[in-house]
């Protein structure tokens, strides 16, 4: 195990949940939780949402996470890391429940509007983010795309390790983070509403793009970092 797992294990086990009872990891793919003592993916070959194979290490169900085989509060947590996203926004609610009939509580972690907006990914169907004590999803086909600059930046985040690092340093902007018990609030937002976190965190993004242009960009990708951040201000202004 290297450095960089073992550290992303203690955070994981840093969560809160005692030793005992069942621990399930919803969508696990290649990298499930160190905890978890059952895995659950819908897709047991090969798919373009996991960059590596399929974990096969412990009890692996094959299930839609909109229907799970498992009898109600079976776990005493879920865990459910970058799922979310890949399911149709009218269905989030239904695996929002049964996620909560399965496990008495849970963690959900999502990439946010911002990273989104960064970094697209045409298998990622909604935009997810924290409202109150719950989650509000928005379509993604009802917003203004973003794809032409958000790809190259992807393609680069990948390739390029000063980037990696740069987007690591501002995780707290890049992705959403929710605890849960009982039960999961939600909503689905109305189409053609945008998110509050793309409006809201216009200062936000700005300043993220600002430090990437100065720390971390090559000057090919300066203009594709002023052309985002004048639409984060339209998208602003459309809220």
């Amino acid at each position: 195990m290297t450095v960089a797992e073992i550290l992303k294990a203690a955070k994981w086990i840093a969560m809160g949940f005692g030793r005992d009872g069942l621990v399930l990891d919803l969508g696990s793919g290649s990298s499930p939780h160190p905890r978890a003592d059952v895995l659950c993916d819908r897709y047991l070959g090969s798919t373009l949402h996991r960059r590596a194979d399929l974990t096969r290490d412990r009890p692996l169900v094959c299930a839609d996470m909109c229907a799970l085989p498992f009898r109600t509060k079976a776990f005493v947590f879920a865990f459910c890391r970058m799922a979310l996203e890949h399911i149709d926004p009218i269905n989030v609610p239904a695996a929002l429940r049964e996620i909560s009939r399965v496990a008495v509580s849970g963690y959900i972690e999502i990439p946010s509007p911002i990273r989104e907006m960064l970094m697209p990914d045409p298998a990622h169907k909604s935009f997810i983010e924290l409202e109150g004590d719950g989650l509000v999803v928005t379509p993604k086909a009802t917003l203004a795309p973003f794809p032409p600059v958000g790809y190259a930046l992807g393609r680069w985040r990948q390739e390029n390790a000063a980037w990696r690092r740069f987007v690591s340093e501002h995780d707290d902007l890049l992705t959403v983070r929710f605890w849960w018990t009982g039960s999961i609030p939600h909503r689905i937002a109305a189409p053609g509403i945008v998110p509050a976190a793309l409006a809201a965190s216009q200062k936000d993004v700005v300043e993220l793009f600002s430090r990437a242009e100065t720390s971390s960009s090559p000057g090919r990708l300066r203009p594709a970092i002023r052309a985002l951040t004048r639409i984060a201000f339209h998208v602003a202004r459309r809220s």
